[in-house]
This record gives C-alpha cells, sequence and structure tokens, in this order.
C-alpha cells in the first residue's frame, strides 16, 4: 500500500517537479499573495498546510506586535500602530499563546515531512 503511496518519488526528475509544485501551493496559500479572507470556503483548508504562512505569521508577530509607525519630523503624530498592521495583514495576535500556535504548526509541518521522508529511505531498494 505505501509503495503504490510513493510511486512518484522514485524518480529524482519527479520528485523535484512535486517538490515545486507543493512550494508554488504553499507560498500562494500563504497569505502574501492571495487574502486569505478571499479564498472560496472549499479550498480554505489549504492555509493551515503552508508552512509558510506559519513562517510569515511568526515573522510579523515579531517584528510589528510593539512598533509605532510615527512622522520623522519630531511631531509625535503616530498614523499606525503595529497591531493595526497585523490586524490589516489578518494576522491575530492577542497574546503570545498566538505566537506559540504558529510555532508548533511549523513543528507539526516539519514531523509530518521528516515522517515522510523516513518512510521514503525505508521503502528505497538497498543496492550494494
Amino acid at each position: 500500500m505505501l509503495k503504490k503511496i510513493f510511486i512518484f518519488f522514485f524518480e529524482i526528475a519527479i520528485a523535484s517537479v512535486l517538490v515545486i509544485f507543493i512550494f508554488v501551493i504553499m507560498m500562494i496559500f500563504s497569505g502574501g499573495i492571495i487574502r486569505l479572507s478571499h479564498l472560496l470556503p472549499w479550498i480554505a483548508w489549504m492555509k493551515w498546510a503552508s508552512a509558510f504562512r506559519y513562517a510569515i505569521n511568526m515573522l510579523s508577530i515579531n517584528e510589528y506586535h510593539e512598533m509605532k509607525f510615527c512622522l520623522s519630523n519630531q511631531t509625535n503624530i503616530c498614523l499606525k500602530t503595529g497591531k493595526e498592521v497585523l490586524h490589516d495583514n489578518e494576522i491575530t495576535y492577542e497574546t503570545s499563546i498566538d505566537l506559540w500556535k504558529n510555532f508548533f504548526g511549523l513543528i507539526i509541518i516539519s514531523f509530518v515531512v521528516l515522517l515522510i521522508a523516513f518512510i521514503r529511505l525505508i521503502l528505497m531498494k538497498k543496492t550494494k
């Protein structure tokens, strides 16, 4: 059964094309190219499978959560805060738990990818 699932990964060229295809799908559903709120409901679940989404959310939260965007002419007029930028980009950040949710999402995706690679290594033919 597992050999039939991994039939596409026997050739390096086919595996390379599939990896590129998976990365493009993850980039599309990361929220940087298409707004996640504009996705159709039947395909909106794909955002949860995007490692890029979790990484971008973590970096955005780290950079913007306490930032203020003020004018540089010494007037202390701040046009926008970092929380507003996060809200505009549809990134939820209320407590530090929201940052850790993204971290654990990346850990889970990494574990699944490593598990698939391990299974593929087990199924490889042994040659001398």
